[in-house]
C-alpha cells in the first residue's frame, strides 16, 4: 500500500479551521476574564487628595484650585527628533 500526499486545500483548510477554533476559544477566555474583572473606574477625590498631598510637599501652603484631565495632542510626537 502507498500512502497518498494530503491535498494542498485540505491542509490549509484544517490549518484555518484550527486557527479559527483557536481564536473562538480565546475570545470567550478573554469575554470571560472581561466580566470576572469589570474595570474600575478612578476615584476622583483620591486623585485630587494624592495631587494636592504632591502640590504640598513640593510648594508648602500651596492649593490646587483646579484639575483637568487632557487628551493626548494628535498634533505632537513623543519621538525623539
Amino acid at each position: 500500500m502507498t500512502m497518498q500526499e494530503p491535498n494542498l486545500i485540505s491542509v490549509c483548510v484544517i490549518a484555518f479551521v484550527a486557527v479559527m477554533l483557536l481564536l473562538g476559544f480565546e475570545a470567550v477566555v478573554i469575554r470571560l476574564i472581561a466580566q470576572l474583572f469589570p474595570e474600575r473606574k478612578p476615584d476622583d477625590e483620591l486623585i485630587a487628595a494624592a495631587i494636592q498631598q504632591a502640590i504640598e510637599s513640593r510648594y508648602p501652603g500651596a492649593r490646587v484650585v483646579s484639575v483637568e484631565e487632557l487628551g493626548p495632542d494628535p498634533g505632537s510626537s513623543r519621538a525623539a527628533h
